[in-house]
């Protein structure tokens, strides 16, 4: 069996049950157990990567691993994570509390995306590519909302965190519904 690392987790109680949590320092490496000749790109590991991901941050933020970091039984995952665990550490401290969120929203505008017939390199139509589609604008009014709902979020987040200080797991209970 390999393991699939999916990301780096400040306590072990943010990795377990959802995944398994392999000790790297003092920070936990959430994983997946697969089978040795299951390829690392296969469109079912690559859902249920996906899947995992998000109950993992159900739980806790954390800093998320390129896909494509495997670990035998016999790796030891110091050797590969060892120039990155200060950061980490640091990072998973100062945003334990944050949260990161991608919308897919339709654009107010959009522009074309660029022929690449219609241009002389692949370096042009690369860097006329990223202007396109980085340069579609939201509705001010829907960003608004979104950030008001967002904040609302945090708010009740916050405020079960604050109803189960002192009490382990109190305020995971309260938001989970149990």
């Amino acid at each position: 069996m390999k393991s699939i690392v999916i990301g780096a987790h400040l306590l072990r109680d943010d990795v377990e049950p959802v995944a398994n949590a392999i000790t790297v320092g003092d920070l936990y490496l959430s994983a997946i157990e697969v089978a040795d000749d299951q390829p690392l790109g296969d469109r079912e590991l690559l859902v249920k990567v996906a899947g995992v991901r998000a109950r993992l941050l159900e739980v806790a933020t954390f800093v998320a691993i390129r896909y494509g970091f495997a670990l035998s039984a016999l790796d030891d995952p110091l050797p590969k994570c060892s120039a990155h665990l200060t950061r980490w550490k640091k990072l998973l401290t100062t945003h334990r509390e944050h949260v990161e969120m991608t919308l897919k929203v339709a654009a107010a505008t959009m522009m074309l995306r660029p022929d690449r017939r219609d241009f002389t390199s692949g370096a042009e139509y690369l860097r006329a590519l990223h202007a396109a589609t980085q340069a579609s604008s939201v509705a001010p009014g829907f960003r608004e909302h979104v950030e008001r709902r967002m904040a609302l979020a945090a708010a009740r987040r916050a405020l079960g965190r604050a109803r189960g200080a002192g009490r382990p797991h109190a305020a995971r209970r309260t938001e989970s519904g149990g």
